[in-house]
């Protein structure tokens, strides 16, 4: 697998961020730094350590935005949000090199895991 870097630059490039919005799940110590300006940057800011509260969110969005959902660790509750139409992707940040417990052919929506 190919090492990937994420940045935390602003793009010259105007986006239109209505479309989508990206939740970023894990414990607080577990998200880069660099991860969370960039979402503040985009003005998405939408970190979590509580599941239950993240649920919520995802269901009272009511427009027609796709989700990007980053985990950061907690992977048992990739294959429930695997299954929610909102989610467009999931995307797991393993920092840490821990064992992820599913593969894409467990949970469909699993774009890319970075080491």
């Amino acid at each position: 697998m190919s090492h990937q870097v994420l940045l935390s630059t602003l793009s010259n490039e105007t986006g239109n961020h209505d479309d989508f919005r990206i939740f970023i799940f894990g414990s607080h110590e577990s998200i880069p730094q660099q991860l969370i300006k960039l979402s503040d940057n985009l003005n998405l800011k939408i970190y979590y350590d509580d599941f239950n509260q993240c649920d919520e969110d995802i269901k009272s969005i009511k427009s027609d935005c796709s989700i990007l959902f980053v985990f950061t660790d907690y992977f048992d509750y990739m294959l429930y949000l695997s299954e929610c139409t909102k989610i467009h992707s999931i995307y797991v940040l393993n920092q840490n090199h821990q064992s992820i417990p599913y593969t894409k052919n467990d949970c469909a929506k699993l774009a890319y895991i970075f080491d």
